[in-house]
């Protein structure tokens, strides 16, 4: 079985606290499974940055490979539109990872 995890909140270098118990349950996952772990990265460019260490394709994160998905956003505003950006950014792991085998 293959199971890609999308979740925003994942420890990272500015905030190893961040998430740890999605990574906890996801470690749990993959004894028994083929998991990856896919976190969106919200930025804007001038506003919000990308952090650089969201500009690597992927980190490991409790032996877990985290796939980073930048995801473009307006802070405030245009909430309605964050699905679509969020759609926008996991789809094209999430269509490369079934093209080397189906989920």
């Amino acid at each position: 079985m293959r199971i890609a995890s999308v979740c925003r909140q994942v420890p990272r270098p500015d905030n190893p606290a961040a998430g740890v118990y999605v990574v906890n349950r996801v470690a749990a996952m993959s004894r028994v499974a083929d998991v990856t772990m896919i976190q969106p990265v919200p930025y804007m460019p001038l506003v919000r940055p990308l952090p650089p260490w969201a500009a690597q394709p992927h980190r490991m994160v409790a032996n877990l490979r985290v796939r980073h998905a930048p995801m473009f956003y307006v802070p405030g505003v245009l909430k309605l539109a964050d699905p679509w950006w969020l759609s926008g950014a996991v789809a094209p792991i999430v269509d490369e990872l079934n093209r080397a085998a189906p989920l």
